[in-house]
């Protein structure tokens, strides 16, 4: 008896700091969780990715957005997702460097959208690692 294979979730991470990428990829490739990548590294690329998404299409379990993204923002990224229907309940988590309490709270309101610091060393990745986590397994549930 054939049993279907398993499709590994997709998380799609968009940032312009390739090193924060790798770093990211490897903290998760290290905690165990399996996944698949996909990286954007510009706003402009990341909303013709998103673009591309339907309902019919295997979409992101998770997208992790930077909001400090060349030409634009991360900010326009985001309003692209949420425009997308078949992207509008996928959780975001934003990862930012902003201190702006300002500006965190306006994406702590939105649903589906998770806000937390950007980790500036490798033993402050726990905690992004488990939320990670914690998103994908209320997705796959």
């Amino acid at each position: 008896m054939n049993r279907p294979e398993k499709t590994l979730p997709l998380l799609l991470v968009v940032d312009d700091s390739i090193e924060d990428i790798e770093i990211l990829a490897l903290q998760l490739k290290n905690s165990g969780l399996g996944f698949t990548l996909q990286t954007c590294e510009d706003a402009e690329l990341a909303s013709r990715t998103l673009a591309g998404y339907t309902a019919n299409h295997d979409r992101p379990a998770l997208i992790i957005l930077d909001l400090h993204l060349p030409p634009t923002d991360g900010e326009s990224v985001f309003r692209d997702i949420r425009k997308n229907p078949a992207l509008e309940r996928t959780p975001v988590l934003i990862m930012t460097t902003s201190a702006s309490p300002t500006e965190l709270n306006r994406f702590r309101t939105q649903p589906y959208t998770h806000v937390i610091t950007k980790p500036f060393s490798l033993n402050e990745y726990t905690p992004v690692i488990n939320t990670i986590r914690n998103l994908l397994v209320s997705q796959l549930t």
